[in-house]
Formats: C-alpha cells, structure tokens, sequence
C-alpha cells in the first residue's frame, strides 16, 4: 500500500495555480483543487500512521531496552532523513538566491531553525499562510510521528489499561479537533488517534485484514458515496465539508485495506519490493521537485484547453513519479550507502 499512498501525497501536491493563467483554465484549476481537496488530501497519512503504530507494537513489550532499540532505530529511519532532507531544501532556496544574485536568503539562526519545525516563510523573506510545516512540507507527517514515538509508553500504558476505549476516546477528539485554537493540534491528534488505533490492533493481535474484512462489501459502497457527498457539500454546504471528510478518511483507510488485500488474494496484484521501498524517497523528495518539473511539462505542452490541462496535469505526476523512481534505482545501484541514510533505510 505505501506505493500507491506516496502516490497519492504527491499528486495532492501537484497544484495548477501557477501554471494556468487565463479565467478559462482557471476554472479547471479549481475542479483539479476540488478533486484532490474531496477525494485524495489527507487519504494517506491517516493509513501512513495506522501502519506505523502496527509495526511499532508489533511483539513489543514496552521493556526498556526494546524502546530504547526502537528510538535508535527511528532515528536512522525518521529524524536523520527529516533532517537531511529539510537541509536539502534550504539548500535549494540559498541556490536559487545565488542565481539572482544573493537576494531572497536571510539565514539567520531562527529563520534556520523554523526550516526544521514551523517554517514561517523568513528565510526567503516571504510570508507562509500557514507556518504548520517544515520546510519540506510533507515531513509534518514525520515531524509528528517522532513526537508520538517519544510518547509510545505511556500510549502503551493506556492501550493496556483503557484497551479499546482509549482509541475510542481519541477518535472522539480527532472529530473535534477542527474546535482547536492551535493549527498544529489537529496534525497531532491525528497522528495519536492512527498511531494509537494501529498500535492496538498490534499489541492484541488483531488479523486487520480480518477485522476490516468484516466491513469489506459495506466500505466499498460507502467510501465513493461519501465522496460524492463531500464533493457537493464542498461547494454548496461548506460547513459540513471537514465533518464528512472525516467519515471520508475512517472509511478510506477500511477500504483500502480491503481492496489491497482483495488484489493480493485473487492474484490481480503482487507486492514490488522495489515500489514499496521507493515509497519514502518518493514521499521525502517529491514536494523539493514538484514546481521546476510541472514548469518542462506544462512549458512543452502549452495547454489551452480542458484536455490539454488534463493531460498535462496527469503528465506531471507521471514525470515526477518516474523521475523519483529512477533516482531511487540509480542510488540504489551505485551509492546503495548514500540511499541508505537519506532513505532511512536499515
């Protein structure tokens, strides 16, 4: 599933706004914004942190050496690529204020720092809209998971004590965190509420696909027709929009589940090793080479109509996926050690 779901991240951060000028085609740029804002913006990372809570409990007793293993283990996996990586983009932006000659870069130490936590726009002297990410937007998801793996025992001793009434009493919270007064509030209650819901279904030896699979018919025909829901009430009743998503979101994840396993049972489909473990790379790089790749694409494809943008837009993604790929099996070839640090990989 972390193929597709990178997949998936990357295609929400694949934004038309600044490749289509006319009134005509920014119409279009907003159904593709509506599309990826109802049917794909936050479908990943919820699953991304299910996923990890499983495999962080996975035979794990909470003793102080296993944690302590675990913590070394994500900080190769987790905090040195977080930090590689948001290096990287600052970089990148120094490069850029180099060619214009120094202007646009003012690398004082707090600007430096909010690269690394909240990025505020400073280093480039320019405003963000929301300073909720790092610099290299996507790594919030990981930003937030090293916090929750810091915490994870006392998440296992309320996974042991409350049982499943403390992944109940969390999901309750997530629903309301849209009531949050801080911006970064919902970010981590979702990562507590996904991490804390896989991490039980670990610790007490819950089958998922056997557990998902008793909603397997009823998550196929509801995950589409919430879709379609949020999709009107995104433009007709705003205000029940993040309600809906958030029923979109649980339901997502049960039928992802089910599908996947649904292809692997039948054959349709077997596990890449390859995919799977160009899944992070793709997901910590991507958001670094979205703008300049769109630019080649969109300036060779000149779009002026509804199915030039289309195509181009889907272009896009198909470039900077296989562009992505193909860097991961290069480094992967010939500096495997290289990849081994940036990539988290053990």
């Amino acid at each position: 599933m972390r193929f597709p779901l990178a997949v998936v991240v990357l295609t929400v951060h694949v934004s038309l706004t600044e490749h289509v000028s006319s009134h005509s085609l920014n119409l279009q740029t907003n159904f593709f914004k509506d599309i990826c804002e109802v049917f794909l913006h936050n479908q990943s990372v919820p699953i991304y942190y299910f996923i990890a809570g499983y495999v962080f409990f996975f035979g794990m007793e909470m003793k102080p050496a296993q944690y302590a293993r675990k913590l070394r283990n994500r900080v190769k996996s987790l905090l040195i690529p977080y930090l590689i990586w948001n290096l990287i983009a600052i970089l990148i932006v120094a490069g850029k204020s180099l060619v214009r000659g120094g202007e646009g870069f003012y690398p004082t130490a707090a600007n430096l720092l909010s690269c690394f936590w909240m990025y505020d726009g400073q280093l480039e002297g320019r405003p963000v809209t929301a300073p909720v990410y790092p610099i290299d937007l996507p790594l919030w998801f990981v930003r937030d998971l090293m916090i929750v793996v810091v915490l994870t025992p006392l998440l296992y001793w309320a996974m042991r004590h409350l049982r499943h009434f403390w992944v109940w009493m969390l999901g309750i919270v997530w629903l309301l965190r849209w009531q949050a007064a801080d911006p970064h509030a919902p970010q981590l209650i979702t990562a507590f509420f996904f991490f804390s819901w896989g991490g039980y279904m670990s610790i007490y030896k819950k089958d998922m696909i056997k557990e998902f699979g008793r909603m397997r018919t009823a998550s196929f025909i509801v995950y589409p027709l919430l879709g379609v829901f949020c999709w009107i009430c995104a433009s007709w009743q705003p205000e029940w929009f993040n309600h809906l998503k958030d029923l979109y979101v649980l339901t997502g994840l049960c039928a992802a589940y089910n599908f996947s396993a649904l292809l692997l049972t039948h054959k349709v489909l077997k596990v890449s090793t390859f995919l799977s473990s160009a899944s992070f790379f793709i997901y910590v790089s991507h958001f670094l080479i979205v703008a300049p790749c769109m630019k080649i694409v969109f300036g060779l494809m000149q779009p002026q109509n509804v199915f030039t943008i289309t195509v181009s837009y889907l272009l896009s993604i198909a470039f900077i996926t296989g562009l992505l790929l193909a860097a991961f099996w290069l480094m992967q070839r010939y500096t495997p050690s290289v990849l081994r640090v940036a990539a988290g990989r053990r």
